[in-house]
């Protein structure tokens, strides 16, 4: 699966026909050309979004079945620390919709929290956290990015996630790359 986060129209123009023909099942949100892309080889269960108070695009999800393990994949971006009503707002939705979604998740994007804020506690309490990022991923054009704002989280029905950078390729944020295994 491929999930792209602040997806320029113009971007997204050139990029989203690519991918297509590796992964058919997409679901682009290009609202305030701010979109954010789930795409997928397999086909999902079900699939949607949930968008701010603002009406832009907070999360893209997919539900998706590999083998006999079912499981939802959540690309999120929250609002940033120098919006604390509006992130708040954002983290409530956010935990809405996990709760809607069953036990096994996946969620992937630009928190805007580090793993030391209050608000990543609640992401934990939620039962997410089983496997945190903890790479520093922004600003990505300087050899090393000092903060941890993009987070790849599971809950513990998912048995590892391994995290790796992606090659930079012009954005602010590096990119992550995600392996996930599931509990046998």
């Amino acid at each position: 699966m491929v999930l792209l986060q602040d997806v320029s129209c113009t971007a997204a123009d050139r990029l989203i026909p690519k991918l297509k023909p590796t992964f058919p099942a997409a679901f682009v949100s290009a609202e305030n050309c701010a979109g954010q892309a789930l795409l997928s080889k397999r086909q999902w269960i079900a699939g949607g979004r949930v968008i701010t108070g603002a009406r832009k695009p907070l999360l893209v999800w997919a539900r998706v079945q590999v083998a006999n393990h079912t499981f939802t994949l959540t690309g999120v971006r929250l609002s940033g620390p120098l919006e604390p009503n509006e992130q708040a707002a954002d983290m409530a939705r956010l935990l809405a919709h996990l709760s809607s979604q069953g036990a096994a998740h996946v969620v992937a994007g630009d928190l805007n929290i580090t793993p030391f804020a209050w608000k990543f506690a609640q992401l934990q309490n939620a039962g997410l956290g089983q496997h945190a990022t903890y790479l520093t991923s922004w600003p990505g054009q300087w050899a090393l990015p000092i903060a941890l704002p993009d987070n790849v989280l599971s809950s513990q029905d998912i048995a590892s996630v391994r995290v790796s950078f992606g090659p930079a390729l012009g954005s602010d944020h590096r990119p992550l790359i995600a392996d996930i295994a599931f509990v046998r």
